[in-house]
């Protein structure tokens, strides 16, 4: 199983693709809502990831040995998300309070 997880600008520009850039990250339940944390994020990246903190789309993907995407979410903040960079570990964290399952037919 593979693991993806992309981060955008609210107007669909990608800022973060953990698969494309080869960075490992966690995905977990924080009570009522979830965490993300991407390991080896450059600084410029980082940065800017958190600049747009009211302006964050996540999409968690999980896809089959063949590429087959199985379980997509979407993951959002109705309240401002929680969004850390830590610039000497390379570690960024978000953690928002809203997601949606979805399939590409019912996009």
């Amino acid at each position: 199983m593979i693991n993806k997880l992309l981060i955008k600008h609210v107007t669909g520009r990608m800022l973060l693709n953990t698969a494309a850039e080869e960075l490992a990250f966690t995905h977990e339940t924080a009570g009522e809502q979830w965490r993300f944390t991407v390991q080896g994020v450059p600084a410029e990246t980082g940065k800017m990831i958190c600049s747009y903190e009211d302006e964050l789309n996540l999409f968690y993907m999980q896809e089959n040995a063949e590429g087959q995407q199985f379980n997509k979410c979407w993951y959002y903040g109705k309240q401002t998300p929680e969004v850390i960079y830590d610039e000497a570990a390379r570690l960024l964290s978000i953690q928002l309070d809203s997601r949606k399952f979805y399939t590409n037919e019912r996009v």
